[in-house]
């Protein structure tokens, strides 16, 4: 295992290979964050973070990770869930 190539999460030693974007979920359950996956995006990172959309899109694994499709049942973070995906990356939700 090269160890540049590792990441530490929550104490599980995770080796990277060639992927630069580790997918964490259920960070806020009781039972403590899941890695569920990992990919690799591309080298160019835009100028400032309004134009983050411009790296993640093109990658359909991390927009489905994004779920910005989905809504919240009771309303709850969804103007957060909307800004960050619409504003923030370009995704915009579709109508469901």
């Amino acid at each position: 295992m090269d160890p540049t190539r590792v990441v530490t999460i929550q104490d599980e030693k995770l080796e990277l290979k060639d992927n630069n974007v580790v997918f964490v979920d259920d960070v806020d359950a009781t039972t403590g964050p899941r890695i569920t996956g990992m990919t690799r995006v591309g080298p160019d990172i835009p100028g400032t973070g309004v134009q983050l959309g411009e790296l993640v899109r093109p990658s359909a694994q991390i927009v489905e990770f994004l779920r910005c499709d989905a809504k919240s049942p009771t309303g709850r973070g969804q103007p957060m869930l909307d800004t960050l995906c619409e504003r923030m990356l370009g995704i915009v939700r579709k109508e469901q």
